[in-house]
């Protein structure tokens, strides 16, 4: 079983070359420039540090019942969608690698062994 090396997909690199989509690119009214607004204020530092700050308010709780839930704390209060896509990448390799491993052995299995003695 082969398997092909993960190719992004084609939206993911437009984005990365043109950008996202404005409303001057974009004429889908006021629904489109409401969304853009959005979008630029939930996307800046500004709301960054205020979903932050709003969250180390939790943070008492999480210390008093234990490293379970300081831990589940974190990774909800600081998520990174590029290092989630990092890692994802990072397991296709392995399995990719795990893969043809198996395929090897596979073919080392299937074999018929060369010195077994005759029946």
């Amino acid at each position: 079983m082969t398997v092909e090396a993960r190719v992004p997909h084609p939206h993911l690199e437009r984005r990365r070359t043109e950008g996202a989509a404005l409303i001057a690119h974009e004429h889908v009214g006021f629904n489109g420039w409401l969304a853009v607004l959005i979008t630029k204020s939930v996307g800046s530092m500004w709301c960054a540090y205020a979903f932050a700050a709003l969250a180390v308010i939790s943070l008492p709780d999480a210390i008093h019942q234990g490293t379970v839930a300081v831990v589940s704390w974190i990774s909800q209060t600081f998520r990174d969608a590029e290092a989630i896509l990092e890692l994802t990448d990072q397991i296709h390799h392995l399995t990719l690698a795990n893969n043809k491993l198996t395929d090897e052995i596979h073919g080392l299995v299937s074999k018929p062994q060369a010195l077994s003695a005759p029946a």
